[in-house]
C-alpha cells in the first residue's frame, strides 16, 4: 500500500488506495466519519493496482482510514483525507462547433456544483480572418478572446438555471439557443453563475446546411442540402479555410461540386454558404 488519496472513479468521487504487490481481492480497511464508522465496500480496480470506496452516499467532509494491520510503507497507521466541495465548474461536451438550427439548438454540458450557468455570445464577422489568429480546434484564453475582439460582435447574454446540484457530483445538461439567433459562426463564453473563474469559451456553429464531403487523392466532392426542406442545396459555394486562410472557393451545382485538392490538412475546414 503506497497511497490514500481522494478521487474520480465513474464519476464518482471516492477513497482511493494504491496497492502493490500481488492482490486478488480488495483489502477489509475500515472507514470512518465524524467517529461514525462506515459500512464501507471496498472495489478493487480491473488491474489489482488499487482500490476505492464511493462515499458519495456520506457527502463532503473529514474521512479517516484506518491501515492497521497491513503492509503500508511509509504511510500512517490511520490516514486522514478531507473531501471539500469543489469549486462550481461548466464544460461543453460537444467535440465539433456544428449545431443544426432547425433542430433543437442543444449545447450538451457537463456541470459540477453549479446552479446556473452564464453564456455570453459574439457574431464573428470575418471567419477566414479569425482563424488566421485563432483557428477552430484551438483552446482560446480570455486573454486572447480580448485581443481577438475585433474580429467579432457582442450578440446576446444568456442565463441557465441547471438541477440541483449534489456535492461533487457532475450533472449533464442541455442549453438551448433561442430562436431569433441568426445562422452564422459565433464564439460563445460558458461559466457558472456567481463565478470569478474565466470562462470555457468555443466555437458554435448554426446553421441548416447538411454537408456531406469525400476525400480523394488528388480532388474533394462535397453534396450540401438544406435540413429543413431536405433538398439539395442551391445557389451555393463551397471554401475551403485553413490556418493560413482561405484554400480556395469554389460554385455548387444543385447541391454538389468536385475540385482539386492537392493542397490539404487534416484541419482544414469545409464550409458551405450561400453564394
Amino acid at each position: 500500500m503506497t497511497h490514500v488519496s481522494e478521487g474520480k472513479i465513474n464519476n464518482k468521487t471516492s477513497i482511493v488506495v494504491s496497492l502493490e504487490g500481488a492482490v486478488n481481492r480488495p483489502l477489509n480497511l475500515t472507514v470512518v466519519k465524524e467517529e461514525t464508522r462506515l459500512n464501507a465496500s471496498w472495489i478493487l480496480s480491473a488491474d489489482k493496482t488499487f482500490q476505492y470506496v464511493p462515499i458519495d452516499q456520506y457527502g463532503i467532509g473529514e474521512y479517516s482510514v484506518s491501515l492497521a494491520g497491513v503492509q503500508r510503507s511509509d504511510l500512517d497507521k490511520v490516514e486522514l483525507i478531507s473531501i471539500y466541495e469543489s469549486s462550481p465548474s461548466v464544460r461543453v461536451l460537444v467535440q465539433g462547433p456544428f449545431i443544426n438550427a432547425s433542430g433543437d439548438r442543444a449545447i450538451p454540458i457537463e456541470s459540477v456544483n453549479a446552479n446556473g450557468a452564464l453564456l455570453s455570445i459574439y457574431k464573428v464577422e470575418d471567419t477566414p480572418k479569425l482563424f488566421t489568429d485563432y483557428f477552430y480546434s484551438k483552446r482560446l484564453s480570455t486573454w486572447s478572446a480580448q485581443r481577438l475582439r475585433k474580429n467579432f460582435t457582442h450578440q446576446t447574454d444568456l442565463s441557465f438555471k441547471l438541477p440541483p446540484p449534489d456535492a461533487n457530483k457532475s450533472t449533464v445538461s442541455n442549453l438551448t439557443l433561442p430562436d431569433d439567433l441568426a445562422n452564422g459562426w459565433y464564439i460563445v463564453a460558458i461559466k457558472p453563475t456567481n463565478s470569478f473563474d474565466n470562462p470555457d469559451i468555443f466555437h458554435v456553429l448554426l446553421s441548416d446546411i447538411g454537408v456531406q464531403a469525400e476525400v480523394f487523392d488528388e480532388q474533394i466532392s462535397v453534396q450540401a442540402v438544406d435540413l429543413k426542406s431536405n433538398r439539395p442545396l442551391s445557389n451555393a459555394k463551397v471554401t475551403v479555410m485553413s490556418k493560413e486562410g482561405v484554400r480556395s472557393t469554389v460554385a455548387m451545382d444543385n447541391g454538389f461540386t468536385q475540385f482539386d485538392y492537392k493542397q490539404r490538412s487534416s484541419e482544414d475546414v469545409i464550409v458551405v454558404s450561400i453564394a
